[in-house]
């Protein structure tokens, strides 16, 4: 127990110091925050659940969306989260609590994340404020409680832990390239809007690392420099094959839906969300009016982690101002250069990520397709918060946090926060500055829903045309729906009082369906007649259709872009099936190959013998804290009393 403890301390301190922003989660089951997408994003879920009770594991058409003529959300739009929340509802909560939980473990690992990452950095008091500061970071609480983004809240939780392990495989850590494939996939099948606009980031702090790691290593062992950019480099190739299942049909099939529903409406187009300076700076709008049907949205820089930020160079930059860059620095004033460079790193990623979100950028975004397809700028806030925390917990840094830059490295370095004073104005108040300036953004409004929503909760919920499959804009109908079924509207009356709804027409025919399918359907079709069956379910490629065990070609109606067959006269056997197409299984193959290389290198990284010591300027990974024993508890008591 002694040796578990230190190792505990932290994450328990930010367990605490969490509480607050947790608490609107912990609300009564039949009550949520009243988000713009929280209920769309759990009856997303709803769908998701009949296919993960068929053991569909990885779906690309939900046929419960759209009032059961189906919609290709899943092939689309990736549904890590919505898995999350599935598998707690699969375990024994209902879904509304499940949902709630899974937002609270989301808020948490991104705390625990950015601690991890700030403490391999510049050591774990730092790391305590990188973490606290990333999680009430303005766009991380207003994610949760207003936008109601849970994949972007879980896309943003694992930015730090690819960072901090694709950053230990630039150092030539063998395990960490596999590690950080792992968590960089995770992050694009959690949200590929945030990923694509932060990938580049990821790619530019590893090759960062890398050059740091050449630059702290001895000219003797050319092997450990060399390693690195070879494991960064198959770590991000890893993490794109993982998840090329999803991305490679997202990206190849896109033309068969109407995605221009979304690019090209004026809300949602990149051209109307930049924000201005003034947007940049805005406070909370409180209180927030609990009859608004969509609560205001604040999109604003993590305000106090840049005054922190600017603490912490205050702190540490008087001594270099004074005695110049070039000069050796005193052992007990400043931090080492590899530190100051980290600082300068993530102050700069901030700032050219901001410039990216400002009108100023627009020229930019107007080249280059795959960021247009992000759709709002402002989704920079992310990085820009994660970056900002980082550099916000430099104030409380000490030697033990990185690679120490002057000649008697190998000397013991006292720690940073010795004494009451230092702890309180570097650890104590910026802990609860940032607390405190982020429970505004943590004040949501709340609706009652439905503790345990089902199919027929989910037929109310979609109101087409204005709301069609957990969409606000329909922009994933296939390309072929031009207008939609004459019938919808009592087919979702018969669903809202749990009816089962005919999904056949076959005027003339005696049809018996066969057994309940999932994905498709089976019927005997008896005609003294040829005719055409109309299948009421949407086309989309995938879909194949059998008659007496021979596949048929499968006609789209008009406009509506349903599936219809032509039968010759008799007693006939006609099945409708959802399956692969040629792109899919490139992408499923590509992601199995990518889990048989995973579990390769993780067994061969077991073996490796391959490692940097301490001494040759690896940064410390240590899990204790630099702290006195009277200081942590004075910590857990603040953490206490501003959890309550």
């Amino acid at each position: 127990m002694s040796a578990v403890w230190p190792r505990l301390k932290p994450y328990l301190l930010l367990a605490l110091l969490a509480l607050p922003a947790l608490w609107p989660l912990a609300g009564p089951a039949a009550q949520a925050p009243r988000t713009n997408d929280n209920l769309a994003h759990l009856y997303r879920t709803v769908a998701l659940g009949p296919l993960f009770r068929a053991g569909v594991l990885f779906p690309r058409w939900s046929p419960a969306l759209m009032l059961g003529y189906g919609y290709p959300v899943f092939n689309f739009f990736p549904y890590l989260a919505h898995a999350l929340v599935a598998v707690l509802h699969l375990l024994g909560l209902a879904l509304l609590p499940a949902y709630s939980l899974a937002c609270a473990l989301a808020l948490l690992a991104s705390a625990v994340f950015a601690f991890q990452l700030g403490r391999e950095h510049f050591g774990p008091a730092a790391g305590l404020i990188a973490g606290t500061a990333y999680l009430y970071s303005p766009y991380l609480l207003y994610d949760t409680y207003i936008r109601g983004s849970l994949p972007e809240s879980l896309a943003l939780a694992l930015l730090p832990l690819a960072l901090l392990h694709l950053g230990r495989a630039a150092r030539g850590r063998p395990a960490a390239g596999a590690w950080g494939a792992l968590a960089l996939a995770g992050a694009i099948l959690a949200h590929q809007g945030v990923m694509l606009q932060a990938v580049p980031f990821v790619i530019v702090y590893a090759a960062w690392q890398a050059i740091e790691h050449r630059l702290a290593s001895p000219a003797s062992a050319p092997s450990r420099r060399a390693a690195g950019p070879w494991l960064l480099t198959a770590g991000i190739l890893l993490s794109l094959a993982l998840s090329a299942f999803f991305w490679l049909p997202a990206l190849a099939e896109s033309g068969f839906v109407q995605i221009n529903r979304g690019t090209g409406n004026a809300g949602m187009s990149y051209l109307n969300n930049f924000l201005s300076l003034g947007e940049l700076l805005a406070r909370p709008r409180l209180p927030v009016d609990a009859d608004l049907l969509n609560p205001p949205v604040v999109r604003s820089l993590p305000l106090a982690a840049l005054l922190i930020a600017a603490l912490a160079l205050l702190r540490w930059g008087r001594p270099v101002i004074a005695r110049g860059f070039t000069a050796r620095l005193p052992e007990r004033a400043t931090l080492g250069r590899e530190q100051w460079r980290a600082i300068a790193f993530f102050l700069v990623a901030a700032l050219a990520a901001t410039l990216l979100l400002v009108p100023l950028a627009r020229p930019l975004w107007d080249v280059l397709p795959l960021l247009k397809l992000t759709l709002f700028p402002w989704r920079l806030l992310g990085p820009i918060s994660l970056f900002v925390a980082l550099a916000a917990g430099a104030v409380a840094a000490s030697h033990e946090g990185g690679a120490p830059s002057t000649p008697d490295a190998g000397s013991p370095r006292p720690p940073a926060l010795a004494g009451w004073p230092r702890a309180a104005i570097f650890l104590f108040v910026p802990l609860a500055l940032l607390v405190v300036a982020g429970l505004p953004f943590a004040s949501p409004p709340r609706q009652d829903a439905p503790a345990d929503p089902t199919l027929a909760d989910l037929a109310s919920f979609e109101i087409p045309p204005d709301f069609i499959g957990s969409t606000t804009v329909g922009e994933y109908l296939p390309i072929w729906v031009q207008q939609l079924p004459a019938a919808i509207n009592a087919d979702r009356e018969r669903l809202q009082r749990g009816e089962p709804v005919s999904r056949y027409d076959a005027p003339g025919a005696a049809v018996t369906p066969g057994p309940a399918r999932v994905l498709g359907a089976e019927y005997t079709v008896a005609s003294p007649e040829p005719l055409t069956f109309v299948y009421r379910v949407f086309y989309f490629p995938g879909w194949r259709a059998a008659l007496d065990g021979q596949p048929v070609p499968i006609q789209i109606t008009t406009p509506d872009g349903l599936m219809s067959v032509a039968i010759p006269a008799g007693a006939h056997s006609l099945s409708f099936t959802f399956g692969g197409t040629p792109i899919r299984e490139i992408g499923d193959f590509l992601s199995l190959l990518g889990l048989v290389a995973l579990a390769a290198w993780l067994v061969l990284a077991r073996r490796s013998t391959l490692h940097v010591e301490p001494s040759q300027g690896r940064m410390s990974t240590q899990a204790g804290c630099d702290l006195s024993r009277a200081e942590y508890w004075a910590l857990f008591t603040l953490a206490g009393l501003l959890a309550l």
